[in-house]
């Protein structure tokens, strides 16, 4: 054998006899072997405590016609002013009767509504005893409290739900004579609506926003029923309307409100597990939010999740905004940025929870809206790192 062959022979023998090497490779085999981490889906993560703040009031719908309220919400109590104005003269010349008398049988005052009206009974009808228009300004909006406003009960004023949509309010025809003789050429009815003392219901009679249905926009209207020369006849006339509102108490302790135009504003934190291992990185986080429809109303609005801060150099509370949503009762979570957790989980800043805000200026947020919400959780996926 020449010595090229031997030495061929030589490097083919050494190669075979590599294959069956077990010595350990060089730069470690736990680089190709080692466990790459694993997802995680935590169950759903309640919130510790929570509080409702009070941002401020958006006023378009004070001192307005746009918004006819009356009831009670998150420690407010409202009140609407509502007139009609009549000429006697008309209604004889519509009957077609020299006489300058009318027999008034009947005076209602019928009101469309946007949700079913809870405790009807605790309405209340009042006469007003001071003047007002629509361009009055019933609110202070720097101590939030209402304006003083004389009124009086109107004995024999009863209201009842006419379906789910209606409320008539029936007024005795001795309030209208008495009004037209006050005034004969300008005969007015004026009422002002508020809930009785502890009553907790509210309701939205009217509201100017384009997206609800027409028999909910409708102004109130009062339906006068007369007799003249043995003939019955009926007159209807729309109204005018404003709405003020009254000292703000706020929501009861615990209590979780998003409102806005009376702008509220829940605060809530989240505690993370203990067994979230260091160095994990949150993939995925969601807001699952559940809201209690019996003590809401609502049509369409945006809100933001925010985040709470403390300015360092003043110590004051700030908010950060973290991502904006439209409220969709069909719909229970909302994804929030996952970094906002990955900061409090890697405690480059600080866990102080999280706040629900109505921005203005979403035109959808000018009409009058509230949830009430109770325990939002948190849904977190994150995966492990790399085992060491």
């Amino acid at each position: 054998m020449g010595r090229h062959q031997l030495c061929a022979s030589v490097l083919i023998a050494a190669l075979l006899s590599g294959c069956g090497n077990r010595q350990e490779n060089p730069v470690g085999s736990d680089l190709i072997t080692r466990a790459q981490g694993r997802v995680v889906e935590l169950p759903l993560l309640p919130s510790r405590g929570g509080s409702t703040r009070f941002e401020g009031t958006f006023g378009r719908a004070f001192g307005e016609s746009d918004t006819l309220m009356v009831g009670r919400m998150g420690g407010l109590v409202l009140r609407s002013l509502i007139r009609v104005r009549l000429n006697p003269d008309s209604l004889i010349s519509a009957a077609g009767a020299g006489v300058a008398t009318l027999n008034v049988q009947t005076v209602q005052l019928r009101i469309w509504k946007r949700e079913p009206t809870r405790g009807l009974e605790q309405l209340q009808v009042h006469l007003p005893e001071q003047a007002w228009s629509e361009l009055d300004a019933f609110a202070d909006t720097l101590n939030h409290t209402a304006v003083q406003f004389a009124s009086s009960v109107i004995d024999g004023a009863t209201a009842q739900s006419l379906g789910d949509s209606l409320i008539q309010i029936d007024l005795p025809p001795e309030y209208l004579i008495s009004n037209m003789r006050e005034d004969p050429q300008g005969g007015s009815v004026e009422l002002l609506l508020q809930p009785a003392a502890g009553s907790r219901f509210f309701t939205s009679l009217v509201s100017r926003d384009d997206n609800l249905p027409e028999n909910v926009n409708r102004m109130p209207e009062l339906r006068l029923t007369y007799s003249m020369g043995g003939n019955t006849f009926t007159h209807v006339a729309n109204v005018s309307a404003d709405t003020y509102w009254a000292a703000r108490d706020g929501p009861e302790p615990g209590m979780l409100v998003l409102a806005t135009i009376v702008r509220l504003s829940p605060v809530f934190r989240f505690d993370l597990p203990d067994s979230i291992p260091r160095g994990a990185t949150i993939t995925s986080s969601e807001l699952w939010l559940n809201y209690d429809r019996s003590q809401s109303m609502f049509g369409k609005l945006t809100f933001s999740v925010e985040r709470i801060n403390i300015n360092s150099a003043t110590d004051d509370t700030t908010f950060s905004l973290v991502n904006s949503w439209r409220f969709d009762e069909q719909k229970a979570s909302y994804a929030i940025d996952q970094t906002v957790v990955q900061g409090w989980l890697s405690g480059t800043t600080r866990n102080l929870g999280l706040a629900l805000s109505t921005p203005i200026t979403d035109r959808e947020n000018w009409d009058v809206n509230w949830v009430v919400f109770h325990n939002p959780m948190l849904k977190l996926i994150y995966s492990t790192p790399p085992d060491p």
